[in-house]
């Protein structure tokens, strides 16, 4: 069984996304179901991740993707927008737990200021989550893992999801030693979970290789070990480095090597146990 734990679809025609008004490539037409098996991703079950829709739409696509699952797509769970650091955080989260479908939330970070994970206010939205069962998809760049790290202290009761790798510059040359400690003390916070997604886009061309890859992905599994990793393609936007195919054949061929229960695990169990079938 595969189950991508991080996919994204988008359909102009019914929601707003702002940020593909300035996108000057194949990411600003709509990407729906059919395209991400025709790119390669004939999986057993996806994991719907909010798409940075107009901010007061979230529910909205969220209801969409349920419409989605309801006419066959094999939506495991979503994972949808609510505005953590807001006052109408609370209703929205209401809101959501009459989808069944949705069962974490993901509010975007990784463009936000200094400080903006670890704000009162929103450090009291995530707390909110708890009360509904939801887990909180931590979307960062690689400067922010520090606040990962405060964030994820703060509030124990929640399971968070490290997105991405938190986005590591994986050309950058001397920065694996920095980000591998980071990790580490990460994921001995038992309430934080990997997904082994997103690489590709933060790699030079020469860099997109099995080779370049492995360190980051092996470490992440080590520190984490494979009950707490799971593999995500990030589809369509990995598509601006690489394919699907070439994103699930390296990570599938280092979980293979593993023993099968743990490469099982990374392919479809962990994504199973942190998601599984919605509230």
């Amino acid at each position: 069984m595969i189950i991508d734990s991080h996919v994204h679809f988008w359909n102009r025609s019914r929601l707003d996304y702002r940020w593909l008004d300035e996108e000057q490539s194949h990411l600003a037409v709509d990407h729906l179901p059919a395209q991400l098996q025709a790119d390669g991703g004939d999986v057993d079950g996806v994991v719907f991740i909010q798409a940075d829709c107009r901010d007061d739409q979230g529910f909205d696509e969220a209801s969409w993707v349920h419409e989605l699952a309801e006419q066959g797509v094999p939506v495991l769970a979503v994972v949808a927008h609510a505005p953590l650091e807001t006052a109408a955080a609370a209703r929205r989260l209401e809101e959501l737990t009459t989808l069944p479908l949705v069962s974490g939330i993901r509010r975007l970070l990784q463009d936000e200021g200094p400080e903006f994970a670890v704000d009162p206010r929103f450090v009291d939205g995530v707390r909110l989550l708890a009360q509904h069962g939801f887990s909180f998809d931590l979307c960062t760049r690689e400067h922010q893992l520090r606040e990962c790290l405060e964030l994820t202290a703060l509030v124990p009761e929640v399971t968070f999801i490290l997105d991405h790798f938190s986005k590591p510059n994986v050309s950058g040359g001397n920065n694996f030693v920095e980000w591998s400690a980071l990790i580490d003390e990460l994921a001995s916070r038992p309430n934080v979970r990997c997904k082994l997604s997103g690489l590709g886009n933060e790699a030079q061309p020469e860099d997109r290789t099995m080779s370049a890859f492995r360190p980051w992905i092996e470490h992440a599994i080590t520190a984490f070990g494979a009950d707490r990793c799971m593999y995500g393609s990030d589809w369509p936007v990995l598509t601006l480095a690489t394919s699907y195919t070439d994103w699930f054949e390296i990570v599938s061929t280092i979980a293979s090597e593993l023993p099968d229960e743990q490469r099982d695990l990374i392919m479809s169990g962990t994504a199973l146990t942190t998601y599984g079938r919605g509230r």
